[in-house]
């Protein structure tokens, strides 16, 4: 089955992996991979150029690291330039965390509705999330069902299927690391854009030791974002 929708796969300092996840793609019946460099080093060459000679991908590339949010909105642009009628985008992981059956099964829900952002959640009780990772995600749960009023299982999934409408608002967005991907979400409360869930296979490799994710920094990037949001909302209330 073939799925008109395009998926976008931010990188930095990628395996070889990231090749085989683009030919399953491909075989499920993804027929364009946009993938972003975000600033790798050269010991990557090889590899984005393996990706540069599939004819479905599409390599996009940052001269320096600039962060996943930056990385996102590089291929927003080009995704809305080149598809002026496109409905939106899947955005995943680049080291298999993300099984391809969860991809299509939230393509699939995106073709049901395709005007609500999709979010592909993980289960933080199983036993093989690792401690910090189910401390920080249940956390940010509570502080976003208490102070911002969302209330959704996984805040920092990086499946997720994106409406046109929601990529174009998060074009504005000004925050450009981990933290974009909850900009995006309070971004999309804001627009009236439902949000909608599906349950995926909770997948760490190697305990996620090749996150990029910076616990301490990128934490308090993410509640900075938060906190400034209310903040701004109260102001406007008063």
């Amino acid at each position: 089955m073939k799925y008109d929708i395009t998926v976008i796969i931010p990188t930095l300092d990628p395996g070889e992996k990231i090749c085989a996840v683009a030919d399953q793609l491909n075989g499920a019946g993804f027929g364009e991979i946009i993938i972003v460099n975000d600033g790798s080093g050269d010991g990557c060459r090889k590899i984005f150029e393996a990706l540069e000679s599939k004819p479905f991908c599409r390599v996009l590339h940052h001269n320096c690291n600039k962060g996943k949010g930056a990385a996102l909105k590089t291929a927003f642009m080009d995704y809305l330039l080149r598809h002026p009628d496109g409905a939106g985008c899947i955005t995943a992981d680049d080291d298999g965390q993300h099984r391809v059956s969860d991809i299509v099964m939230i393509a699939e829900a995106f073709a049901e509705d395709p005007d609500a952002l999709w979010l592909g959640c993980r289960n933080f009780s199983e036993s093989n999330v690792p401690w910090k990772s189910r401390f920080g995600n249940l956390f940010t749960l509570a502080i976003f069902r208490c102070l911002a009023g969302i209330s959704i299982s996984d805040t920092q999934t990086g499946l997720r299927a994106i409406p046109r409408g929601m990529m174009e608002y998060s074009l504005a967005i000004k925050h450009n690391r981990f933290e974009f991907e909850t900009a995006m979400l309070l971004c999309a409360r804001d627009n009236n854009i439902t949000i909608r869930e599906k349950f995926i296979e909770t997948v760490y490799i190697d305990n996620n030791s090749g996150t990029h994710f910076r616990p301490l920094c990128d934490a308090a990037l993410i509640y900075g974002v938060i906190f400034r949001h209310i903040f701004r909302q109260l102001c406007c209330f008063i």
